[in-house]
């Protein structure tokens, strides 16, 4: 994935209130931070964003990982990286696959990953998926607000003219702090490059 896939992952440590708004809907989770991605195992391996965020008067970490398209070995990979986040941060952790493009069978909306045990499941683990091409682009930004702009840019009805506007709407808006709207015209840019080249 290269080139997206690191474009992505800086995107999310940015700017995570618009995934986490479009993983958990009916949740107003509040970031507070990014937290440590590395999640050693027998083989170190780095999940791409871990964040702590506020859920009500709850803490918890949520671990999202960016995905070009949909592979059979997702699932465990995020078992793996949820499990060692668990223990590394001692808090409850939410995880969310973000799918950029169509490709294999996610399941919609909730997967379930399940490891047997003797008597019935072992384990029972629960992850978001958010297919981001699925999402209608115009809609998504009047929901997520501006600062969701540069994801708009891999979903669904998305192309130059749409990229034209959020630009301008960023530039222009008086509710963006200075700071604010440079990032966010910084990130659709380079989002825009990744996805549309």
């Amino acid at each position: 994935m290269g080139e997206t896939d690191i474009t992505f992952r800086r995107l999310l440590r940015v700017l995570p209130r618009p995934i986490l708004q479009l993983a958990f809907p009916d949740r107003r989770l509040e970031p507070l931070g990014a937290l440590d991605p590395s999640v050693d195992r027998t083989r170190p391996r780095t999940a791409d964003n871990l964040f702590r965020v506020r859920d009500g008067s709850a803490e918890v970490a949520v671990h999202v990982e960016v995905e070009r398209d949909w592979r059979p070995e997702i699932p465990r990979r995020m078992f793996e990286y949820a499990s060692a986040a668990v223990v590394a941060t001692e808090l409850p952790v939410w995880s969310v696959v973000v799918l950029l493009r169509p490709g294999g069978r996610p399941p919609p909306g909730t997967g379930v990953y399940r490891i047997p045990g003797v008597d019935g499941d072992a384990f029972m683990f629960r992850y978001q998926v958010v297919p981001l091409w699925q999402l209608d682009a115009r809609q998504m930004r009047a929901q997520l607000g501006l600062q969701g702009a540069p994801f708009c840019v891999a979903m669904r009805g998305s192309g130059e003219e749409l990229v034209r506007e959020l630009a301008h709407e960023v530039h222009t808006d008086e509710d963006l702090s200075a700071r604010d709207r440079q990032t966010t015209m910084q990130l659709l840019y380079l989002v825009t490059a990744a996805i549309l080249g």
